[in-house]
């Protein structure tokens, strides 16, 4: 048991972090400057989530998209159809709302071994809200 403080001394205070060792998104989402994220555009963040130092997210490791098969050939006669939205890049990591990551943790998406493709998958992992 650690010894008590004396009553003239007040319980050391630990050192103020600056808000320069912090990253605060539009959503409330706060994020250390010394985190590493890896593929941020594959990363999605629910909304005041914590993100502490020496935290590493791996969010470079996607499933990789199938082949997209040849469209048909077009017919003159045939009106021409309307254009799709392009796709949103695939999330390998998304976290709910208020989730707090604590010091020296690691997430990266699960994955499996291949047979037909002989390597490995990734899968997309998903924190919930409130952990």
């Amino acid at each position: 048991m650690p010894p008590a403080p004396a009553p003239g001394n007040p319980k050391p205070k630990p050192p103020p972090s600056s808000s320069a060792d912090w990253i605060e998104t539009e959503t409330g989402n706060k994020v250390s400057r010394r985190a590493q994220l890896h593929g941020t555009q594959h990363i999605t963040l629910g909304g005041r989530c914590v993100i502490s130092p020496l935290v590493t997210i791996r969010g470079d490791l996607v499933r990789s998209a199938p082949a997209a098969a040849a469209p048909p050939p077009s017919d003159a006669s045939k009106p021409p159809t309307t254009a799709r939205k392009p796709a949103a890049p695939p999330t390998s990591v998304s976290l709910g709302k208020y989730t707090i990551l604590c010091d020296s943790v690691l997430l990266r998406p699960p994955s499996r071994h291949s047979r037909e493709k002989g390597s490995l998958v990734h899968h997309p992992l998903l924190i919930g809200s409130h952990t």
